[in-house]
């Protein structure tokens, strides 16, 4: 959702969506696993794209950017009392604390592994491993619900059940399927 806002934003000052995202991709193992910030980032993907004098004025609309995606909450407040359920993010370094002030969605996992904490990102199987290892699961044991089809690949191949998450309403309904069926 992160991008998405931000993709979303700058296509609005007309930059081109493509260039913007190879942009972002390009830079963004350093933010998530904690070697640079999130306003590094931003600032960078920014001056890389010409814009560098208005990095700030949009770093500054990207907490009010955050939505509370009601089915997905709904969703994790009936799985909190019956799975063991883990976050795990590649976010850039200070942002799941940031979201976390706007929409309080921490309270909801047991595990949170974040990237820029652990200096691994998904989908390296080491992090996969940590995360079942704070759950005190096998991955044969876990669900692993992502937006990155690569996410996806790298945990099929650890043994995971898998779902790409790309729309909240087929997401919920998938992941109940698996869940309770």
């Amino acid at each position: 959702e992160y991008v998405d806002f931000l993709l979303h934003k700058l296509s609005q000052i007309g930059v081109n969506f493509d260039k913007l995202l190879q942009t972002y991709l390009r830079f963004s193992p350093e933010p998530e696993i904690g070697n640079q910030s999130a306003d590094w980032h931003l600032e960078t993907v920014m001056r890389e794209l010409g814009y560098g004098d208005r990095w700030l004025e949009l770093r500054q609309m990207v907490p009010k950017g955050f939505t509370k995606i009601e089915p997905t909450f709904k969703l994790l407040e009936e799985l909190k009392h019956k799975f063991k359920l883990a976050l795990l993010t590649n976010a850039d370094l200070g942002v799941k604390e940031e979201l976390d002030q706007y929409i309080d969605y921490l309270k909801y996992f047991e595990v949170v592994v974040d990237s820029s904490v652990v200096k691994l990102r998904k989908p390296a199987p080491a992090i996969f491993h940590l995360t079942c290892e704070r759950l005190h699961l096998m991955p044969n044991e876990c669900l692993f619900v992502d937006d990155f089809v690569e996410n996806i690949e790298g945990a099929k191949k650890l043994g995971f059940a898998t779902i790409h998450f790309t729309d909240p309403g087929t997401g919920v309904k998938l992941i109940r399927k698996i869940l309770y069926e």
